[in-house]
């Protein structure tokens, strides 16, 4: 019911507007026509003077000027002429066709129907005859009186009545000419009044039509305005009525809307600001997790926490690096530290990562791992070589017995043979139990170069050295700095090198020393096992001097490590540059 209200109250409106729009355009359109139709009167009547009345006038002067020219020279003939008229053939044959082509330009127009009053060209066409009846009686009595069977005054008088005739056609073609141009302005006069007024009526109407309608859409303009508020996100009030039934219809409805719009924009605001409590809050949780964590969709960065933008410098709306998005290991190498890389799913076409540092971690596992090993092994050559010195002791006591016993050459080559033996188990067993012991640490600050170049001298013979670089004063072990250098030295010059390469290198935190030797380079497999317990290349080896070495300097948080893919083997001792 409230629809079918709604419907007629439109279609109210719609009427007004349609009312009058009709009596403007009927009122316009009887303008027009009633304009076309004096203007088709004009237009036959310009139409009919300059098809019809004005060839006609323009013969009948014609006639005129050649009777007047006839009449002139006839009376200067002598009464007692009766030849000599020499013209008279030639006027009269003027006249015959002056009329014949009067005749004709009639004829046309009444067949064409050019002029509305038939009448006055049948009076012009009889006239014309009845002219043409005179001149054919003037052109008998010329030839009778050029025979001499007439007088001169009776041609004269035959000339009088045909001038008159002519004068009279003209007479009557002019008085026809000028009635119809008074037809023909007459109707433009009336064309001009009734157009005119119609015109100015049809424009009043318009006007007020224009008037009607600013004025029943000028609400619609305010609620507009209103309405593009509320598009553009602003806040809406509530507007009047409109001063009809349909627009305050539509001002009731955008009320009920502005209303329902408030308590939406209300509802919106409040969750709006609860969301953003709930973003802050779960923004500084995840900048509070040490953890690096990142948000990516489609190929980007979409969110990122503190320590993500901090430490590994990523940023939100940028492109997802290489070594996060193209992997499927769960820990990758880059920037020469470990990562650990966890990925799980996050909506239809996200995924969420978290990074995590393990750098120290892996160290300190294998740290771990390796003290294990180590104190595995030290402890079990620690038995091993506790059986061991016990036979060896009593072999040592009875060497030396038998030295002092008369032996003969051979007897005393092969007891010295057996002492050597013995004093190289006895050192053997000595360096087992150092796996098992923890040395002594005595820390004191010396120079490393005074160690590199006192080893250089009783420890480099054959070997040529090139040292660069400037060396610091540090805090370590000598004794164990100087087993440690000895040991590399030692294993240059038995991998066959030539050339050691001595270099210092010091920062703000630690001193650097590169040892590095032309000897047979390690392929990829045994760097990665070199420090490992009974991992040799040599034939004598026993594959525990650089475990032995790497677990020393660690005591004074020295480190010891191999520089992979070098082309000459090198090796690295960082020392941190701590003081007493």
């Amino acid at each position: 019911m409230g629809k079918t209200n709604k419907i007629v109250m439109l279609s109210t409106l719609r009427s007004k507007i349609l009312v009058l729009f009709t009596m403007s355009s009927l009122i316009s359109g009887g303008a027009l026509l009633y304009a076309l139709g004096q203007f088709k009167e004009i237009g036959q009547g310009l139409y009919a003077i300059n098809a019809c009345y004005l060839p006609v006038s323009d013969e009948t002067t014609k006639l005129d000027l050649i009777v007047f020219q006839l009449q002139r020279e006839q009376e200067q003939l002598s009464p007692r002429a009766s030849s000599g008229f020499l013209n008279a053939e030639f006027y009269i044959k003027e006249l015959k066709d002056g009329l014949h082509r009067t005749q004709t330009i009639i004829q046309l127009a009444e067949r064409a129907d050019i002029v509305e009053s038939s009448n006055d060209l049948t009076q012009l066409l009889n006239k014309s005859l009845e002219t043409q009846d005179t001149l054919k009686q003037y052109e008998t009595t010329y030839h009778q009186w050029n025979n001499g069977e007439e007088p001169l005054k009776s041609l004269n008088k035959k000339k009088s009545q045909l001038v008159v005739s002519i004068r009279q056609l003209a007479s009557m073609v002019a008085v026809q000419m000028i009635q119809v141009s008074q037809e023909t302005e007459l109707s433009r006069q009336r064309a001009q009044k009734w157009s005119g007024t119609l015109t100015g009526l049809a424009a009043t109407l318009w006007i007020a039509l224009l008037f009607i309608v600013l004025r029943l859409i000028r609400p619609i303009t305010d609620l507009t305005t209103e309405v593009q508020r509320v598009t553009q996100g602003e806040p809406v009030k509530i507007v009047d009525t409109g001063n009809s039934s349909e627009i305050s219809v539509l001002y009731q409805e955008f009320n009920h809307m502005a209303q329902a719009v408030r308590e939406r924009d209300r509802r919106l605001l409040e969750r709006a600001e609860t969301q953003k409590i709930l973003s802050i809050r779960l923004q500084q949780t995840i900048d509070s997790i040490p953890l690096s964590i990142l948000v990516m969709e489609n190929g980007l960065i979409t969110l990122a926490n503190t320590t993500a933008k901090d430490v590994w410098n990523l940023q939100v709306q940028t492109s997802i690096p290489e070594w996060i998005g193209h992997t499927s290991q769960t820990e990758v190498e880059y920037q020469e530290r470990i990562v650990n890389i966890e990925i799980h799913r996050f909506g239809t076409s996200g995924d969420i990562v978290v990074l995590e540092d393990v750098t120290e971690k892996v160290a300190a596992r294998e740290q771990s791992n390796r003290n294990q090993r180590l104190a595995l092994i030290g402890n079990m050559l620690a038995q091993v070589t506790h059986e061991i010195r016990n036979p060896l002791n009593a072999m040592s006591l009875n060497v030396e017995m038998l030295s002092d016993e008369p032996l003969s050459e051979l007897g005393q080559e092969m007891l010295s043979i057996i002492q050597t033996e013995i004093t190289r188990l006895e050192e053997s067993t000595r360096r087992y139990l150092s796996l098992s012991r923890s040395p002594d640490v005595i820390l004191e600050e010396i120079n490393p170069a005074d160690i590199v170049d006192g080893l250089i001298q009783y420890e480099g013979q054959g070997l040529s050295f090139e040292i660069s670089g400037i060396s610091t004063p540090v805090t370590v072990d000598s004794n164990i700095l100087r087993r440690c250098l000895r040991n590399i030295f030692r294993n240059a010059s038995e991998s066959g090198c030539q050339k050691i390469w001595i270099q210092y290198a010091t920062t703000e935190t630690v001193l650097n020393i590169q040892i590095s030797n032309d000897g047979s380079p390690m392929i990829p497999e045994e760097e990665s096992k070199v420090f490992e317990p009974f991992f040799t290349t040599k034939a004598q080896g026993t594959g525990l001097g650089l475990a032995i070495c790497k677990q020393e300097l660690e005591y004074f948080q020295a480190t010891l490590k191999l520089l992979p893919h070098c082309t000459d083997t090198t090796f690295q001792i960082t020392i941190p540059l701590l003081k007493m």
